[in-house]
């Protein structure tokens, strides 16, 4: 992929509107390009991520989990497929436990910001 693929990818991100174009491609060169699988976890709830997620391509799931009990769903789950979508932007701020596992649908690709 190139940056400036990458770049308009994360323009779409209303995360990212306050970013010009030379910035988003300077974030996407700093982005670690993330390749998952069907079915492979992105990640779980507990678990602190070093930042933020943009999907660039596929379908992810989203399942809200208890805090502090294992395997019990707290909600519906969702489906993320909007390309841009920016997920768990609060690592980007604070060293958070993630609320919900994410879980790839289909093979996709991400990039951690």
């Amino acid at each position: 992929m190139y940056l400036d693929d990458a770049a308009h990818i994360m323009g779409s991100a209303d995360f990212f509107s306050i970013c010009n174009m030379e910035q988003r491609r300077m974030l996407s060169f700093a982005s670690e390009r993330c390749v998952l699988k069907a079915g492979e976890m992105l990640f779980r709830a507990g678990d602190v991520t070093e930042g933020a997620y943009v999907l660039i391509s596929g379908s992810l799931i989203s399942t809200p989990m208890m805090p502090g009990v294992d395997g019990q769903k707290s909600g519906a789950s969702i489906e993320i497929r909007q390309p841009g979508t920016v997920i768990g932007e609060l690592a980007l701020i604070t060293k958070h436990p993630r609320r919900a596992n994410i879980k790839a649908k289909s093979d996709a690709e991400l990039l951690l910001v």
